[in-house]
């Protein structure tokens, strides 16, 4: 298997040779995202001058409250735009994570092939993030019950700080770290469901599960390593980061999955059978 280094390394060989298609893949949800935002602000504005007590304000209800429908249009249409961006963005998380493994592979694609995939077993890409968002909860409770603990023995009052007070902080750091780098074991499930269509969520999980054992560490680095990138992007008002750092990042992290998932294949940690047929064509 490649280190992280040869990984970054054809990671931005694969993303010179399909500049145009890297950057559109991110091109179009961040547009939506954009639309969505001015939508809710949108949808906010006419009713923000409104004093309270008037019009759409009138009525038996409590002072502040809004008892008519009209005055509960905006909170109507803010959680209809949240709802509609909450379902596309598992199917877009998934697509994109498709594009970026056909371009770390070299494949001949173009931003239309990959997003017409988009909704293509919706539901599906939409499971695996939910149950993805479940496990890290239950193992975040887990995480936290040495935290827990301390601040229970502690009495929970730490207006005076005190050597209990930050072995609980350091205690807390390193079950965050911990839990980040545990985690990484779900972080391939997207990149299997995008590529094969047969396999279930739950199989995604526990495939990515064995494919990440013992290389978890290495992925939570990975992912520390654009940190500085990111940085720089922002001061850039994230053109630099459109541009150029997150397909680079998209695309490394892609490149993780197809070293890992060859390696699963060849150590035997996962069968083809499991996998059935890639929706990739070579």
């Amino acid at each position: 298997m490649k280190t992280r280094q040869e990984i970054k390394s054809s990671a931005r060989e694969a993303i010179r040779n399909r500049r145009g298609v890297s950057i559109g893949l991110i091109v179009l949800p961040a547009l939506i995202l954009v639309l969505a935002t001015v939508a809710i602000a949108l949808s906010v504005m006419p009713f923000a001058a409104m004093p309270i007590g008037g019009s759409a304000y009138a009525g038996s209800g409590p002072v502040g409250i809004p008892s008519s429908p009209i005055a509960m249009l905006p909170s109507i249409l803010m959680l209809l735009v949240m709802l509609f961006v909450w379902l596309l963005a598992p199917a877009f998380e998934v697509t994109i994570d498709g594009g970026y493994t056909q371009i770390y592979r070299g494949d001949d694609v173009t931003v239309g092939s990959v997003y017409r995939r988009l909704f293509q077993r919706w539901g599906r890409k939409i499971w695996v993030f939910i149950l993805i968002g479940w496990f890290t909860l239950l193992w975040a409770i887990l995480f936290e019950l040495p935290t827990a603990a301390l601040s229970a023995i502690g009495g929970g009052d730490f207006r005076t700080p005190s050597a209990l007070y930050y072995l609980i902080m350091f205690v807390s750091g390193v079950s965050s770290i911990a839990l980040s780098i545990f985690v990484m074991r779900y972080m391939m499930a997207p990149y299997i469901i995008a590529e094969y269509p047969n396999v279930t969520a739950r199989e995604a999980l526990r495939m990515s599960v064995r494919m990440t054992r013992g290389f978890r560490g290495e992925l939570f680095i990975a992912e520390l390593s654009f940190i500085g990138w990111m940085l720089l992007s922002a001061l850039t008002l994230m053109i630099l980061g459109v541009l150029y750092v997150i397909p680079y990042m998209q695309t490394t992290m892609a490149g993780f999955y197809v070293e890992l998932r060859d390696r699963a294949l060849t150590a035997g940690e996962i069968d083809v059978g499991e996998l059935g047929d890639s929706s990739y064509v070579s």
